[in-house]
């Protein structure tokens, strides 16, 4: 009889650790990194933006399941002002135009680059429920004073598969952003 009690709480001993790593395993997996693929233009020279002028345009909001996702242009806009912030040049975030080809002629003159953002797709699903990831595609693309590109880079980002926490698909933005603006200094 001890013996059969015995093997019996040993079993559950060895239960409860591996119920004990599930929770941790999800965790872990919903920590993973996203995956994501950066493409930019060949011919980007080295410190293009260093100690320039720069005028950040606002890209129209986003549409996720047909419908427009408030704030999310904003949210672009602001992370690409933001990590310009951190590099040797001076910013200015324009929130009232998403185009190049809307700013006066005078006022381009004022900056050296023009960085134009757009969200080419903006895909929010309940990946914990689902087991479909976010995904984000978004493309940047710099212009001179004359309005002519001199460099651009196109994100193609997912989440992963498997997640506890609810996401957002403004989380896929900074990774592959920060990578896209140190080869521009």
């Amino acid at each position: 009889m001890n013996r059969r009690y015995y093997l019996c709480t040993n079993i559950a001993v060895i239960d409860m650790k591996r119920a004990s790593l599930i929770p941790l395993l999800f965790a872990f997996i919903s920590c993973a990194p996203a995956m994501y693929n950066l493409s930019t233009s060949k011919d980007i020279p080295s410190s293009l933006l260093s100690e320039k002028e720069i005028l950040v345009l606002t890209p129209s909001d986003g549409i996720s399941d047909g419908a427009i996702v408030s704030g999310s242009g904003s949210k672009l806009a602001s992370k690409v002002y933001y990590y310009l912030n951190t590099k040797d040049c001076e910013v200015v975030l324009d929130e009232d135009h998403n185009t190049i080809k809307k700013i006066d002629e005078s006022e381009l003159q004022k900056y050296d680059y023009v960085v134009v953002p757009a969200i080419v797709s903006w895909e929010d699903n309940a990946t914990a429920w689902s087991g479909k990831p976010d995904k984000l595609v978004f493309s940047i693309e710099i212009y001179d004073k004359d309005k002519k590109k001199v460099a651009s880079g196109n994100i193609d980002a997912k989440s992963t598969n498997t997640t506890i926490v609810e996401n957002d698909p403004s989380e896929l933005i900074d990774k592959p952003l920060s990578e896209f603006i140190n080869k521009l200094f």
